[in-house]
Order: C-alpha cells, then sequence, then structure tokens
C-alpha cells in the first residue's frame, strides 16, 4: 500500500486509534497539496525488507489509502488529476483552449489562472504519486529505515508560496508541467538509479478544527520555518538513510537553505556529501566559515546562472575575454546541440552575468547556463536549459572534473 492523502481526507475522529473505512468516491484523487505536507520520497528507495512505510498513528486526523495494485496502467492528463472544461492538458504538458486548440492566452491566464492553476499542481502532484510512484511522508517523522539506495538526490525548491515539486507557477501556467514542474527532473534520476527526496520547505502551517468548530491555523512542528523543515528532514530522513552520497539540487532560496544545512552539519556531512548543483540560486558564503570548509564546499558545488556566455562557460573575469573572442573555436557555437556540455548562442535579450562581486560570494565554480528566452522571463527556465547539464555533474567525480570534460568538449569544437 502506498499512503497517500485524499481531498478532504482529514476528518475530525474520536481518539488516535479510530479509523474510517468509507469507500473513496470515483472524483476522488490523490493530492500532496492537503494539510500536513512535509517531503515525498521516490518508492523506489523504500527498503525491500523494511515492509510498508506507514503514518503512525494521529490523535485526531485519518486518512484513505490507495493500492499499487489499483492504480491504471497508463497515465493520461485525465487520469493524472486534470479536469477542466475550458482547458485540456495535452500530452507534452502544456494547456490549450478545448475550442480553439490554442495554447493559453494571457487573457486567458488572467481570467482563468487560478483555476487552471490549481489543476496544473493536482496534475504534478498526482503523476508523481502514481506514475512515478513517489511516497508522501509527514510531519512529525515516520519510520526512519526508507531509504535503501547508495545515492540519495535531494530536490529543495525556492521560498514562498511554491508547492512541492513546482518551480515556478507563472511558468507551469505558461509553458506547461515539462517546463514549470520537476517532473523531468524526477524521470531522469529514477532512471538514473537515484533515490529522490523532495523538501517541502514552504508548507509551514495547518489549518486545526477546535473544539467548539472553528478553524485556526497552526505551525507544523518540525516545519514551522523553511529552515526548521530542512533541519528536521536531515535529522530523521537523510541522515538516517543507508545513502553513501547524498546529492543536493537547489533553485532560488533553496540554495541558501542547502548551503545553511550543509554547514550546520559539515562533519557528519563529510564522506556522505556527493554534488550539489545550484540553479540560480541566492546563496552567499559566510565570512566567518574557516578556509577549510571553504575548501570543501568549492569541492561539492557548482553554481549556474544564466547569462549572454554559452552553456558551461565559466562566469569569471576572463568570462568577458572568452566571449569576446568567440569562444575556443573562434565562432561562440558548437555543433553538438544534444550534448550536456553543448552551447547555446548569446541573445542580446538575455541577462548580463553576475557581478564578479556576485560570482565571488557563491564560494564554488560558477557556470554559465546560457542566455535565457528573455530578460524579463522568469529565472525558473533556466531549469529547463540546465537539466542534461546538471545530471552530467551529479555523475562526475568532482565538479572540477566536470569542469575539465566542459572545456575538453570547448577545445573539440
Amino acid at each position: 500500500m502506498i499512503k497517500v492523502k485524499w481531498d478532504s481526507t482529514y476528518r475530525p475522529t474520536n481518539g488516535p486509534n479510530s479509523s474510517s473505512n468509507a469507500p473513496t468516491t470515483s472524483g476522488e484523487r490523490p493530492t500532496l497539496t492537503a494539510l500536513m505536507d512535509g517531503i515525498v520520497i521516490n518508492s523506489s528507495s523504500v527498503s525491500s525488507n523494511a515492509g510498508t512505510t506507514r503514518r503512525p498513528p494521529m490523535p485526531k486526523w485519518d486518512m484513505g489509502t490507495i493500492s499499487e495494485d489499483t492504480m491504471p496502467a497508463a497515465f493520461t492528463a485525465a487520469s493524472a488529476g486534470w479536469s477542466n472544461d475550458r482547458f485540456e492538458l495535452t500530452e507534452s504538458g502544456e494547456v490549450r483552449n478545448k475550442a480553439t486548440r490554442q495554447r493559453i492566452s494571457k487573457q486567458e491566464i488572467r481570467e482563468h489562472g487560478e483555476e487552471v492553476l490549481r489543476g496544473l499542481i493536482d496534475n504534478v502532484h498526482t503523476r508523481m504519486l502514481q506514475e512515478l510512484l513517489f511516497l508522501e511522508q509527514a510531519i512529525p517523522p515516520l519510520d526512519k529505515n526508507f531509504s535503501v539506495a547508495e545515492k540519495l538526490l535531494v530536490f529543495v525548491c525556492s521560498f514562498r508560496g511554491l508547492s512541492c515539486g513546482i518551480w515556478s507557477r507563472s511558468v507551469l501556467l505558461k509553458d506547461g508541467v515539462r517546463v514549470g514542474s520537476m517532473l523531468p527532473y524526477f524521470q531522469k534520476a529514477i532512471a538514473a538509479g537515484y533515490g529522490v527526496l523532495v523538501m517541502n520547505p514552504n508548507m509551514n502551517t495547518q489549518l486545526m478544527v477546535t473544539q467548539d468548530g472553528t478553524v485556526e491555523k497552526m505551525p507544523i512542528r518540525g516545519s514551522s520555518n523553511a529552515e526548521d523543515h530542512c533541519d528536521h528532514v536531515w535529522r530523521n530522513y537523510i541522515f538516517p538513510s543507508a545513502a553513501h552520497k547524498v546529492h543536493f539540487i537547489a533553485y532560488g532560496y533553496g540554495g541558501v537553505l542547502v548551503t545553511q544545512l550543509i554547514a550546520k552539519y559539515r562533519y557528519e556531512l563529510k564522506s556522505r556529501l556527493g554534488n550539489v548543483a545550484f540553479i540560480e540560486s541566492s546563496h552567499k558564503i559566510d565570512p566567518s566559515w574557516n578556509s577549510g570548509f571553504k575548501r570543501f564546499f568549492s569541492q561539492h558545488s557548482i553554481s549556474w546562472s544564466r547569462s549572454d556566455f554559452p552553456l558551461n562557460t565559466e562566469l569569471s573575469r576572463d568570462a568577458t575575454a572568452f566571449a569576446t573572442s568567440g569562444g575556443p573555436s573562434g565562432t561562440g557555437t558548437t555543433t553538438s546541440s544534444d550534448d550536456a556540455f553543448s552551447a547555446t548562442s548569446p541573445s542580446s535579450r538575455s541577462p548580463k552575468s553576475p557581478s564578479a562581486a556576485q560570482l565571488t560570494g557563491f564560494g564554488c565554480i560558477c557556470l554559465s547556463a546560457g542566455p535565457c528566452e528573455g530578460a524579463n522571463e522568469s529565472p525558473a527556465y533556466t531549469t529547463k536549459e540546465v537539466l542534461d547539464t546538471v545530471f552530467a555533474f551529479l555523475a562526475s567525480p568532482t565538479p572540477y572534473e566536470f569542469q575539465r570534460r566542459a572545456a575538453r568538449h570547448w577545445s573539440a569544437s
């Protein structure tokens, strides 16, 4: 059995041992957006001898379940939580008007955006549970022996308002789930044999019904804020896991959270930290770090930011000279478009590179994600551009080896 929450599943009960056996209806759908979201893990990392991962008895709430053998063999947009009379979700993950067959317009986003967004988020969460067989974990903790994967990949999204598994709400609306959600990353990670854990640092409160029937918003124990959530997940899930190497992908403010986590648990991570991929991160090194820890941090991390320069160009003071000379080949481009190290042509519309001060503050190798789709576009588009190159980095022994491979690619171009 895979434990999931259903819409409106949380119901007051009379005690910790009471449970509801009422059958679910066909209109109910599994969701990760219910009251006590914490983290989700991919079920491929569940121990074969650990039995079923179950929630502990809960004092005032109970929940429904869905068994693996009841899941449909094929997953379509309709069976993955999408239902809308006006718009359809295509196989490529785009939202289109049913009548005109055109992609959702800006005017339609203004008029129906919240409704469509809720459906898209439900679609992502349902596919995580059903198609990719993720397990939802609650806070307070469950069994700690969920993972026997030798390598664990932890995703940490940005801050404020983002749901689990979503890079950007606006990009999700405009370009669909293949760009605005983490699903392509999850699929690639699972195919590469990673155990996958997805933090949800933005779920910090839950709605509780008091004895007099009023609803109050209460902080979640172990997840009252983003930092508290990450610390709780480390102590109760990541650290006790069997993973020999723990890798991270952090986007936006998630980079700050991961940096703080690594700094706080540097000794526990000394032999277990794998590679850390920062994407459009807002992290900075702490001036109080000693030289030894600065070296340790830099030996495991690469940060990607979109810029005028081709993909995987090192963003340093000599990047300008690199661009002026047209790159190692004298053209500024390569012909291998499918390679994880391949470059894209500079764009006059793309944002400028980070400043030298910003690059120094990252405390690690800083590489270009290439030009994005426009200066005013969301930085979440960077996640699409660097997907292949991030996983090539995660598979590399060190950031420096990855950088050398990228340089050799340029030399051969």
